[in-house]
Formats: C-alpha cells, sequence, structure tokens
C-alpha cells in the first residue's frame, strides 16, 4: 500500500526536527509510520482514543497516532481536521510549542524549523 492509496488524506506532510532525530536514532522512514497513520493505525493509542480518531476520521476532525521508533522514541502524527497538512513530532516538540503560545497567545508562530519531505506521489 502507498500512501496516495489510503483512506485519510494527509496533505502537505512536514516533520519536525525533533521527529527527524528520532527517525535517524532508530533508522526508519517516516514513509512506514505515515502509511500506518493515513491507513487507520493509529499505533499506540488508548480505546477510548482509537475511537476518537475512527469518529475524527469520517467526520473531518483532527487525528493523532502514536507510535514508538526501533530506538524507543515516541513518535506522533497529526493530521489537520481540514487535511491540509500532517506533521511528525515528538511529544518534547508539542509541549514545547504549548508553551510559547502560552507565554505568547497572540503569536503567529508555528514551527519554523519544519523540514518537508517528499515521498514523490501525486498526493503527497
Amino acid at each position: 500500500m502507498t500512501i496516495s492509496e489510503t483512506f485519510l488524506p494527509l496533505g502537505q506532510i512536514v516533520a519536525t526536527p525533533g521527529a527527524l532525530e528520532a527517525l535517524a536514532r532508530a533508522g526508519q522512514e517516516a514513509k512506514l509510520f505515515l502509511e500506518r497513520h493515513a491507513s487507520g493505525d493509529w499505533g499506540q493509542v488508548e480505546e477510548h482514543d482509537r475511537a476518537e480518531n475512527d469518529y475524527n476520521a469520517a467526520h473531518g476532525f483532527r487525528i493523532l497516532s502514536s507510535y514508538r521508533t526501533a530506538a524507543g522514541d515516541s513518535l506522533w502524527i497529526i493530521t489537520e481536521a481540514d487535511r491540509s497538512s500532517t506533521c511528525l513530532l515528538v511529544p518534547d516538540d508539542y509541549e514545547r510549542r504549548m508553551e510559547r503560545a502560552i507565554r505568547s497567545p497572540h503569536s503567529k508562530s508555528s514551527y519554523r524549523a519544519i523540514i518537508f519531505i517528499s515521498f514523490g506521489c501525486a498526493s503527497c
């Protein structure tokens, strides 16, 4: 299966430096986790989160998957509700972003150090 053959559109795919470092430590490619996410395999989430993701996928809400790399790092994948983008990140990236948002609620900053990933498929 390829990402373009899945039921969940991912939009523009981006990753934080922390996610890329975690993947490099594990010797794994992002594509492995993106294919799981896009096919509805939400990874290591609680049953209520799994049910919420299933509902969110069907009704156009944000989806969060959680995986463990071969090196033991947590890797999250978030697809936005409008399916315009999907981000790979580690939990620390999310926590730092939330801390910045709390300190500066009017900031328009997002992930400023995002690295774009290309898989060479039309839907990516």
